[in-house]
């Protein structure tokens, strides 16, 4: 009797176990379902030209339907607005551990983890007497060096210092830094919260195999990205990521109000992603209202070389379209950095072409005309109240993610003077930042 009640208990048990894996898997289908459906349909750069070297292109308004989103400011839910931000242990009176995962290197990266970081000291989570500067910014280097040393003092969040995950652009190292982290998640159990630096990571914990709190950063639009479904909820109770919609139309309304260009120029990387951070839906979008054309430059990613092959097909893609357009927009790309930006410039200078840095005034410094200035301090203290939440009980699903940033515009009157552009009046007062000389 007793062994057939023993049978009995574990058919039983294999039963509820298959039962909870079938939904798992279908509410794993229903999210994937769900941002298929509001992911635009758009062809992927590789079928438009063929792979090879810098290669530009007329980006046919009429070959990419957008789709109408209406998005509401209003939370997808509010019951956990009441949750405290104070300093909090864990339970077991423990720190909160903390891991990170990114793509690869990318200046702003850092800046966010920075700017999350002066946000947690604002709250009382951590402190430290200043934030060290460094030459180049690599988040690696601000974790491994500062946040996970003994510089950084708390009594309840530790900076995990083997917890940086990098795939350092690489879609099989990508396949393996998810793979070692999930593991961790599954086999050892010693983290409590994972920082998602933007699409690729966030893309890659925005999955049920993930269990732990997911604060998801510098993601340009992560509706389009198809990471989550929309403005008002993750689709997942462990995802979070912060949401403004309409900031890169704003910024591209203000550059078009401010030039009034026929040809705007831009450069987009040969992956999916690149459409989502070059803002391509908000660039045809104000094509089509205001009737100008798009000419784009296809570049290479070059996931398994050094920085400088990116660079110099950037460099590449910058002469190209200077004799082909009266106006650049430039967005997030592996090939523009602070070591190639002078050269891409130069022939924008040498043509006489007003550019637009999407939100990166430190491109301003460097030559680019105009961009917005980025509320460091606001978007940081942002991330912090979040992680604060969540470690006071919150779940990530059930926070509000929409943080909107103001346009605070940032000129460079150096570069004005060379290519023969005179600011007036109107524009001065839209100016919160303004740059005289091209830093080397």
């Amino acid at each position: 009797m007793k062994k057939k009640f023993l049978q009995i208990s574990i058919t039983q048990g294999f039963f509820i176990f298959a039962l909870l894996c079938l939904l798992m898997a279908c509410e794993e289908k229903a999210h994937q379902d769900q941002i298929k459906a509001v992911a635009k349909e758009k062809k992927p750069l590789a079928d438009i030209v063929e792979k090879g070297k810098a290669e530009v292109f007329q980006v046919t308004l009429s070959s990419y339907p957008v789709k109408e989103q209406t998005v509401s400011l209003e939370p997808h839910r509010k019951s956990a607005q009441h949750y405290n931000i104070a300093p909090l242990k864990k339970p077991n009176g423990k720190k909160w551990r903390i891991a990170y995962l990114e793509g690869g290197f990318y200046e702003h990266y850092f800046l966010n983890l920075q700017a999350l970081t002066e946000g947690l000291k604002h709250l009382g989570w951590v402190s430290y007497n200043r934030l060290p500067k460094f030459e180049k910014y690599d988040a690696r280097r601000f974790w491994v060096d500062f946040l996970s040393s003994n510089r950084v003092q708390s009594d309840t969040i530790e900076f995990v210092r083997d917890a940086f995950y990098s795939s350092e652009w690489n879609v099989e190292e990508r396949k393996q830094a998810k793979k070692a982290l999930l593991e961790r998640l599954s086999q050892q159990k010693d983290i409590d919260l994972i920082l998602a630096l933007g699409s690729w990571s966030s893309k890659d914990l925005a999955t049920y195999e993930v269990r732990v709190p997911v604060v998801s950063m510098s993601v340009s639009n992560p509706i389009k990205a198809s990471i989550i479904p929309n403005a008002q909820d993750s689709g997942l109770d462990h995802f979070h990521t912060r949401v403004d919609p309409n900031r890169h139309a704003r910024q591209l309304e203000l550059f078009y109000h401010l030039i009034r260009f026929k040809k705007l120029g831009v450069i987009l990387e040969d992956l999916e992603e690149s459409w989502s951070y070059g803002s391509m839906d908000q660039v045809i979008d104000l094509a089509r209202e205001k009737g100008f054309e798009v000419i784009a430059c296809k570049s290479p990613v070059y996931k398994e070389s050094s920085h400088a092959l990116a660079e110099g097909t950037a460099i590449e893609c910058f002469q190209k379209l200077s004799t082909k357009v009266d106006a650049v927009w430039i967005s997030a790309n592996q090939g523009i950095s602070a070591t190639s930006i002078k050269q891409c410039l130069s022939p924008l200078l040498k043509h006489g072409i007003p550019s637009f840095a999407q939100s990166n005034t430190e491109r301003v410094k460097q030559g680019v005309l105009f961009s917005v200035e980025r509320d460091w301090q606001g978007l940081g203290r942002f991330h912090a109240d979040i992680m604060a939440k969540i470690f006071n009980g919150a779940k990530p699903r059930d926070l509000p993610m929409i943080y909107e940033e103001t346009n605070k515009l940032a000129i460079n009157l150096k570069t004005a003077e060379m290519i023969g552009f005179k600011p007036d009046e109107e524009l001065m007062s839209l100016v919160s930042n303004v740059y005289t000389e091209l830093a080397e």
